[in-house]
């Protein structure tokens, strides 16, 4: 059976987050990703069976880009 995706919006970043590969919330809520949307609840694209390692991703963007963190 497929399942329908899901939607969600992704929100502009007032600044673009440093690239450096830590997500640091230090200084939340005002920090670099503060206005990123944060999505979990992921599930299989094979089976649809719902995701065993509870990825959440962390999206927005700027002018420029398409921020993505895991």
């Amino acid at each position: 059976d497929a399942v329908a995706p899901s939607l969600f919006s992704v929100p502009r970043l007032r600044e673009p987050p440093r690239i450096d590969g830590i997500v640091d919330m230090r200084g939340w809520p005002e920090n670099e990703w503060s206005m990123a949307a944060w999505l979990s609840g992921f599930s299989d694209t094979v089976d649809a069976s719902p995701d065993q390692a509870l990825v959440t991703a962390i999206v927005g963007y700027d002018n420029a880009n398409l921020y993505v963190a895991f």
